[in-house]
């Protein structure tokens, strides 16, 4: 009998043991299958973190647990750089900025777009104690040397009936420069980042919301870029990655993702600013759409509008890419029928 016992512990111990290695070994398919066996994803941006990432910044660290990829948003000092990296592939995923990748794409780069990842530049024109556009006549408009916030500025005053010449625009790096000139009273104008004006607001009452860009530009957006060879040779894992991306993005605009991104942006590029304030910028955010939805890709007719558009504002030489050469919204039509 004392055989028997000890015989039957054993046969237990290894019919135990072999219980927990097929446990072990479904759930590594499992999460082999879920992504988590892949190698983890680098993506480059081409400008510093700002309030307006603060999202992407939440759907990356969302990959791990969503897709089993563990993701990391590197920035690489300049568009530039950026595009170089993509084209080395030292990152997987770049976003440079709009305007430099089409330039890539211009000079032979070998890029798609597979996804808009925001409605930015979040940019708005604000005037410190003027109340419309027509003001702006004969004033100091602040603007940056980098982006489209000249053409925006040009734009609004035009519309106002003022001429383009009557309007004095001055070069500022950064919006939280501009923002200081403003209210410092170098500036009559400027064109800031939202966030910047909400907190120039909060103190001086006096600085007014003339116009948002979002009101004016035809799609200044954010995008992800990749290497074609590699969007047609890792096609199964760039497809996980961007249907988690876009139910990350879409999260975003529940009461659960408002609660996420706020916690999230006190941490970070919001931390110190008044609750007040953090909610705000939230708000702005998703009144304008900022992330992407499952069937919210930009259509042919409107990017041809935003390319004649570039081209004519000079923000943009020689022929635009087509839409066909611009993107491959293959992943974004897959996730949108639950791929």
């Amino acid at each position: 009998m004392r055989f028997e016992r000890g015989f039957s512990r054993t046969r237990a111990r290894l019919v135990g043991a072999v219980l927990v290695a097929l446990i072990l070994a479904a759930g590594v398919a499992a999460w082999s299958a879920h992504g988590g066996a892949q190698k983890p994803l680098t993506i480059g941006r081409g400008y510093e973190h700002d309030a307006g990432t603060v999202g992407d910044r939440i759907v990356a660290a969302s990959l791990l647990k969503t897709a089993g990829i563990k993701a990391t948003i590197k920035v690489l000092g300049s568009p530039q750089n950026t595009v170089v990296a993509l084209k080395r592939g030292d990152i997987e995923l770049g976003a440079p900025g709009l305007n430099p990748a089409l330039q890539a794409m211009q000079q032979g780069g070998n890029f798609k777009i597979v996804l808009v990842t925001g409605a930015g530049p979040e940019l708005v024109l604000v005037a410190d104690g003027l109340g419309s556009a027509a003001a702006l006549k004969g004033k100091k408009v602040g603007i940056s040397p980098w982006d489209e916030s000249k053409v925006f500025a040009e734009i609004v005053t035009a519309r106002a009936g003022v001429k383009k010449g009557d309007v004095k625009y001055q070069a500022v790096d950064e919006s939280t420069n501009r923002a200081i000139a403003l209210v410092g009273g170098r500036l009559d104008a400027a064109v800031l980042e939202y966030v910047d004006y909400v907190r120039i607001k909060e103190k001086y009452p006096s600085v007014k919301l003339i116009s948002r860009a979002a009101d004016v530009l035809p799609l200044t957006a954010r995008m992800l870029l990749v290497n074609e060879d590699y969007a047609q040779t890792q096609r199964e894992r760039l497809q996980t990655i961007i249907s988690n991306m876009i139910k990350g993005y879409e999260h975003l605009y529940t009461p659960a993702g408002r609660r996420e991104w706020i916690a999230y942006a006190k941490k970070t590029s919001l931390k110190g600013e008044p609750d007040s304030l953090v909610e705000q910028v939230y708000g702005f955010y998703r009144g304008i759409n900022m992330w992407p939805r499952r069937t919210s890709y930009p259509s042919k007719a409107r990017w041809d509008a935003s390319m004649r558009f570039r081209v004519a504002h000079k923000l943009l030489e020689g022929s635009a890419p087509s839409y066909d050469r611009a993107f491959d919204l293959s992943f974004w039509k897959n996730a949108a029928k639950g791929g």
